[in-house]
């Protein structure tokens, strides 16, 4: 296997030069910058943040709303006014990798970052996404790239963190050509909830990019900002069974909350979608533990405001504001 993966490697790296044997065309039929795409649904508390974290470091913003009805939209409409190069788009009724490709044929700039509406990118004190701007515009211009930057992972409140995630690097950026998109791809994952019943692994569908053999793939370990995984306990139930839903969708037929239904009853014995999530919830907040980092102004003035609370009682987590019993 690890022969497999360095005869990859060292393929992908020499297909990364076809450029310039005029194989594959040179990345320069795009003007340089970096278009920003963000795909939106029920984003309302972290938007605005996270948009204006980095207006000023990208050359167009393409906002992808999917039906949003907790007024992201009129949050999203507003922001246009403010942020020249802000464009946004409604687009319903489609998967997570058809959004991501819509957005992605909407980019008119070289470089495309694929944000999240939960994501802040931090400038303050050390300048981390303008010294990553400048590594990415010091590589080389005739090849292409796919980049894994690094984000601090926030979960349950602003002060903690998942004892075994506490970097994320699903976030992306890369060169643009037209042989790059976003597929669906299937697989099993470890379930996080750990009870009678619940099966030991879930069956889900997500998004990834498929990434051409020419582009050499670069990780930047420095991290750029932060991922605000800080939510009610009805999105985090959302976000639990969203995946399964999509892997089963053709299947049951079910748009999403009836299928929540008939899980949570059919797994948990629970029929009360506001009981799952608080159910839910209280598992996620005990693999929790402090963040021992400093918080940049934007993020204390977000924390400042937010209704996610850890509650310790004799040193232990035992719940959070928003689930008490």
């Amino acid at each position: 296997m690890l022969k497999n993966n360095l005869l990859k490697q060292i393929f992908r790296e020499i297909l990364s030069y076809s450029t310039y044997l005029n194989i594959i065309p040179k990345p320069s039929f795009r003007k340089d910058g970096i278009s920003a795409i963000v795909r939106v649904y029920n984003e309302r508390e972290y938007i605005e943040a996270s948009l204006n974290s980095i207006k000023d470091f990208v050359n167009e913003i393409i906002v992808v709303d999917t039906g949003s009805n907790d007024g992201s939209i009129d949050i999203l409409n507003e922001l246009s006014h403010k942020i020249s190069h802000l464009k946004v788009f409604n687009y319903y009724n489609r998967n997570l990798w058809e959004f991501s490709n819509f957005a992605l044929s909407k980019t008119s700039y070289k470089w495309i970052l694929k944000w999240d509406a939960d994501f802040i990118a931090i400038e303050e004190n050390e300048n981390w996404f303008s010294e990553f701007k400048k590594w990415l515009y010091k590589l080389d211009n005739n090849r292409y790239y796919y980049i894994n930057p690094t984000l601090i992972e926030l979960m349950g409140d602003f002060h903690h963190q998942f004892y075994n995630l506490k970097f994320r690097k699903d976030i992306e950026i890369f060169t643009y050509s037209e042989e790059i998109k976003y597929v669906s791809i299937e697989r099993w994952i470890e379930n996080p909830i750990k009870i009678e019943n619940c099966n030991k692994k879930l069956h889900v569908k997500m998004e990834a990019v498929k990434i051409p053999k020419f582009y050499k793939i670069l990780e930047y370990n420095r991290p750029i900002g932060f991922h605000l995984n800080i939510k009610s306990a009805e999105r985090h139930l959302e976000g639990y069974f969203y995946l399964q839903w999509l892997a089963e969708k053709e299947k049951t037929k079910e748009d999403i909350y009836s299928y929540m239904i008939r899980k949570i009853k059919e797994e948990w014995n629970i029929s009360d979608i506001k009981l799952a999530a608080k159910f839910y919830m209280n598992y996620l907040i005990k693999n929790l533990e402090p963040y021992n980092g400093n918080l940049p102004k934007t993020i204390i003035k977000l924390s400042e405001k937010s209704p996610y609370k850890i509650i310790y009682r004799d040193g232990k987590i035992i719940s959070r504001t928003d689930i008490l019993f």
